[in-house]
């Protein structure tokens, strides 16, 4: 189990490759760097709990262990649908987060597991 959590964790980690280690990411829409407000420390879990309450997709700027925090992810979702993106692919299984994101924004659904997609309940 832990080996697959590391594979899953390296394939995360490729996934958002376009992130870099001062928070910023690429956009994809136009190729520009987007970068988190200076006055948010995102790599600390206190502070991004924090500010998540006011703005959900602030997860895009996290380092991935947050994206794996259950409860951060969870609060980012309860503020903005579309941040269920940026969480780990166990939490876009997550029932729970995932009824969460899309009861913000139904467009969510898109980025849940293909089993809750799946899933007629």
């Amino acid at each position: 189990e832990e080996e697959e959590e590391e594979e899953e964790e390296e394939a995360e980690e490729e996934e958002h490759r376009s992130q870099n280690e001062n928070g910023s990411r690429t956009s994809s829409r136009d190729g520009q760097k987007e970068v988190p407000p200076p006055h948010v420390d995102v790599s600390d879990r206190e502070e991004l709990l924090s500010s998540l309450c006011s703005d959900g997709l602030l997860l895009g700027f996290a380092p991935n262990r947050l994206k794996r925090d259950r409860l951060v992810v969870l609060r980012a979702c309860q503020q903005n649908g579309l941040a269920f993106q940026f969480a780990s692919r166990k939490l876009r299984g997550d029932r729970e987060v995932a009824l969460a994101a899309v009861a913000r924004c139904g467009f969510a659904l898109a980025y849940a597991s293909s089993e809750l997609r799946d899933d007629t309940e």
